[in-house]
């Protein structure tokens, strides 16, 4: 088994309406559909921590994912495939300071968004010769999500607090998320000491909010995501404390496709980084692991793309 994910970014970004549709107070037109790419991403399985902004006119939006997995590949008895099971802790959180008023930077909505979740989920890697194999897998998911806001300025509490507070802010909901994906995997050694993990993956989720706070936060969306990744390793030729040390060269590339791609704000993002990996299996036999593993890395990513920037760490294992 291999993992070595970046935790993708989500990031909630809300519009405000002051003039004859006030009655709806705030949010892009899909704001069900935001909040459901945002928890689909926030518990997608993967490892590490990610931080970005996404540039918005109402005021840049921060946010900060970390996610904890537990994920292992089991031999089938008679079968070359493998079973794949796994598990995702995460939490999240997005801050936006919404200054809603152009030109007065005295009227602001401070607003941030905490989710806490789980899932799990199960595949199989069959194998289809030359490095490649074809992996289908489904998932289920809970999550909570909260929103807590401070309205600051006289306009924004005389006119927005009393028809925004407790539907498009401060409340809670929580949701399950299923999740359906194909992928093609390539691990190969190719040549002159190099070796190439390759996926292409479309993942498909569908967030379903159930005890909502509020019904105008009820959603029923689906997300539709295409992910890209290639790790290239090579030797670097030294060692760290007696291990012998490899790059990994890192690359990759999200996008939403669907009529609801752009409801965050942006549409797609690339990855580039690097990472350190070495084979730990000495210090695992001195430390009585009850398992083989054969590799691990750390690195750093760095984010890029429509309208977003930001950072993730990176680790990987391979058992």
């Amino acid at each position: 088994m291999n993992i070595t994910t970046t935790i993708p970014g989500l990031v909630l970004a809300a519009g405000l309406c002051v003039a004859a549709t006030q009655a709806q107070a705030l949010g892009r037109p899909s704001t069900g559909a935001q909040y459901a790419q945002l928890l689909s991403f926030s518990n997608a399985p993967g490892i590490g921590g990610s931080s970005f902004t996404v540039d918005e006119d109402l005021g840049d939006v921060d946010y900060d994912i970390w996610k904890i997995p537990l994920q292992h590949e089991f031999d089938v008895d008679g079968w070359d495939g493998k079973l794949i099971l796994r598990g995702t802790l995460s939490y999240m959180t997005v801050d936006q300071g919404q200054r809603w008023l152009p030109g007065d930077s005295s009227e602001v909505i401070d607003s941030e968004w905490k989710s806490y979740g789980g899932s799990i989920g199960a595949g199989v890697r069959v194998p289809l010769g030359k490095g490649f194999s074809f992996i289908p897998a489904l998932g289920f998911g809970l999550a909570s999500l909260e929103n807590n806001a401070d309205f600051k300025g006289t306009l924004t509490n005389e006119r927005i607090k009393p028809i925004a507070d407790g539907t498009q802010y401060n409340w809670d909901m929580n949701a399950t998320i299923f999740t359906g994906a194909l992928g093609l995997s390539y691990i190969n050694d190719i040549g002159n000491d190099f070796d190439l993990d390759a996926s292409a993956y479309y993942t498909y989720s569908y967030v379903s909010s159930f005890d909502s706070s509020t019904d105008f936060q009820d959603i029923g969306d689906s997300t539709n995501i295409l992910n890209f990744r290639a790790d290239i390793g090579h030797p670097l030729g030294f060692s760290i404390a007696g291990y012998p040390m490899d790059g990994v060269l890192h690359l990759g590339n999200t996008t939403f496709v669907g009529s609801n791609s752009d409801v965050l704000g942006f549409s797609y993002f690339n990855e580039v980084g690097f990472s350190l990996r070495t084979n730990p299996q000495k210090l695992a036999t001195q430390l009585h692991v009850p398992f083989s593993v054969s590799s691990l890395s750390v690195g750093v990513n760095a984010i890029f793309g429509d309208d977003i920037s930001g950072w993730s760490m990176l680790f990987g294992y391979k058992f």
